[in-house]
């Protein structure tokens, strides 16, 4: 949100102050269930060349790469693309961007919080969001094809595109812990290195697109990505369920 000129403050400071609070209710309330004890074979830390040899492991560390680009194209790009190709003087540009990046990323933000809630509430699987949510990013057509970025029509685009990218991330990352129970830490450490490397390419690759083709082709990209989402985490998803069958 500085990129664009909004403070960061308040994100900050609220963002602070649920984790705050999330640590007081966890450290004042009761384990549900009953520590494993230290030790147990089914509880450790597993080594990490026993999933890095595994095909699979690999699967899964690669689809959060589309998952961070599907966003990142768009928080990045959306602002400079607005700024420039609004029609709008300066100022206006400006506060049309800040505007735009503030209603995807707060729809992001407050979906993500909501997102565990839902699943309680709803009663549906997890893989549900992974099967829904990507088509939402298809929201950034309605500014890019339509040119309509403001409104009740505009928000609901950008809001859809919040959508799209508050699910995916964390839901996979679960969906992979699951299928991976014992390397925990080391799918945390992937995904983290996965979603820098994102970070850096995607932003790259998407000034290069818009550079050659514009940044509304850059913006168009996001609703691709989406779809190598929902492909990728229904093959894996199918695969998963495949070794766990086996298994027993």
């Amino acid at each position: 949100m500085a990129s664009v000129g909004a403070s960061w403050r308040e994100p900050f400071l609220i963002v602070a102050g649920l984790a705050m609070l999330a640590g007081a209710l966890g450290a004042l309330g009761r384990p549900s269930l009953p520590l494993a004890p230290e030790g147990e074979k089914g509880s450790a830390e597993a080594p990490a060349g026993v999933a890095l040899r595994q095909p699979f492991f690999w699967a899964c560390a690669l689809l959060f790469l589309p998952i961070v680009g599907m966003e990142q194209v768009v928080n990045a790009w959306l602002p400079r693309h607005l700024q420039a190709n609004s029609g709008l003087d300066p100022v206006e540009g400006e506060r049309l961007s800040v505007q735009a990046a503030s209603v995807v990323l707060w729809t992001e933000c407050l979906l993500r919080l909501l997102t565990p809630l839902l699943l309680l509430l709803l009663r549906i699987p997890p893989i549900a969001f992974l099967y829904v949510c990507p088509f939402a990013a298809f929201g950034i057509l309605i500014g890019t094809e339509a040119g309509v970025w403001t409104g009740p029509l505009g928000t609901l685009g950008l809001a859809l595109c919040g959508l799209a990218f508050a699910a995916p991330y964390p839901t996979f990352f679960a969906l992979a812990c699951r299928f991976f129970p014992r390397h925990k830490g080391l799918l945390s450490v992937v995904s983290g290195a996965a979603t820098s490397v994102a970070f850096i390419s995607f932003s790259a690759m998407g000034g290069i697109v818009g550079w050659q083709f514009g940044l509304q082709t850059t913006l168009r990209l996001s609703p691709v990505l989406a779809m190598i989402v929902l492909c990728g985490a229904a093959l894996i998803y199918r695969s998963g369920k495949r070794r766990e069958s086996a298994a027993g």
